[in-house]
């Protein structure tokens, strides 16, 4: 899958704020996140993904906003 063609499905789910970023690597699913949560004021924003690496950037950079 091409980035721009994930890129494309990484869109909100439902009602809620958030992104599918399965298939794409890091620093891509940190760098969607980061535009979403600045179009917002308040809330939350999900993202999924699908790869360890992922998971442990968001962990550390959740961390980090604390």
């Amino acid at each position: 899958m091409r980035i721009k063609d994930a890129e494309k499905k990484s869109r909100r789910m439902n009602n809620e704020k958030g992104n599918r970023c399965k298939g794409l690597a890091c620093p891509r699913p940190v760098i969607l996140t980061k535009k979403e949560l600045d179009v917002i004021s308040a809330g939350e924003v999900k993202t999924l993904v699908d790869n360890q690496v992922a998971v442990e950037t968001f962990q550390g950079w959740r961390q980090a906003l604390s």
